[in-house]
């Protein structure tokens, strides 16, 4: 929280031991995986504002997580990871599976995630693919 990488990824290397250290006997056991610390490290490299480091880190991460709750949250920081490089076309195409995953999840996190990166697409907010991604957040807010 501090935004120094450096002690950032310190935590996160000891992060990673730890979740090295997990057995199947672990009553915790299916809270921490890989996947899980992937969604986590691509938070810290986004928050640290290096998206292109995030990007291939969420991408994994979106692949493993698929219908939990923190799916949506990778694939939330995943857009915001595209918009902030500036690759449009990928970040509406993610921002619809962020949607999609706050529809079946229907956790806040995601929901937080999805709305922080509509409001990062106001510069676009005149392009028809930006509207229709406006029109589903606020469906997404009247199914609420």
């Amino acid at each position: 929280m501090s935004g120094e990488r450096d002690l950032c990824e310190t935590a996160l290397s000891e992060a990673e031991a730890q979740i090295g250290e997990v057995s199947a006997a672990d009553v915790a056991a299916g809270f921490y995986s890989i996947h899980e610390y992937n969604r986590l490290a691509g938070s810290c490299y986004l928050f640290l504002g290096l998206p292109q480091a995030a990007q291939p880190i969420l991408e994994t991460a979106t692949k493993s997580l698929t219908g939990k709750k923190s799916h949506a949250i990778a694939l939330g920081n995943l857009t915001l990871a595209l918009i902030r490089q500036s690759k449009l076309d990928e970040a509406a195409d993610t921002m619809h599976r962020t949607i999609d995953a706050v529809e079946l999840t229907r956790g806040g996190g995601g929901l937080n995630l999805a709305f922080a990166a509509g409001r990062e697409l106001r510069p676009w907010r005149n392009e028809v693919w930006a509207q229709d991604i406006n029109d589903r957040l606020l469906a997404l807010m009247a199914a609420n």
